[in-house]
């Protein structure tokens, strides 16, 4: 990565993104990262390894062929991991599952809550045509 300080009219000329409709002054940040060149007034480190972890919580599509990427660093990062995993773990004991095995659990508990709604829906359909008096013998 390199960054350089320069003007707008520099920085426009070297082909510099410029997203977000940001307002930007006379003088810029200009990154280079691998073949991007951006502009970008945001706080940077010298290396991608100072920001520890590095966790993407949302993206989304803000103009046609631009995403906007929300993600969280460091201690915020770690406590929305640990907010997951508790999410997570909450989801298996009531699934009276394991964390690890919760997807299978899950896909097994909407199968059977597919099949139990047909089943209603076919008696439902039966009564409503007169078919569900089956007489019980005792």
């Amino acid at each position: 990565m390199r960054t350089e300080i320069l003007s707008i009219d520099v920085a426009r000329e070297r082909g510099a993104m410029m997203i977000f409709e940001e307002k930007y002054g006379d003088t810029v940040r200009l990154l280079n990262i691998g073949e991007s060149t951006e502009l970008c007034g945001g706080t940077h480190v010298k290396a991608t390894g100072d920001i520890g972890l590095f966790k993407i919580v949302s993206e989304q599509g803000i103009a046609a062929g631009v995403r906007r990427i929300l993600a969280t660093t460091g201690a915020a990062s770690l406590a929305y991991v640990q907010s997951l995993e508790a999410g997570l773990k909450r989801a298996a004991q009531a699934a009276k599952s394991n964390p690890d095995q919760l997807v299978e659990k899950v896909e097994k508990i909407v199968s059977n809550e597919r099949k139990l709604q047909r089943q209603i829906d076919d008696l439902q359909r039966k009564l409503a045509t007169g078919g569900g008096g089956d007489k019980l013998t005792s």
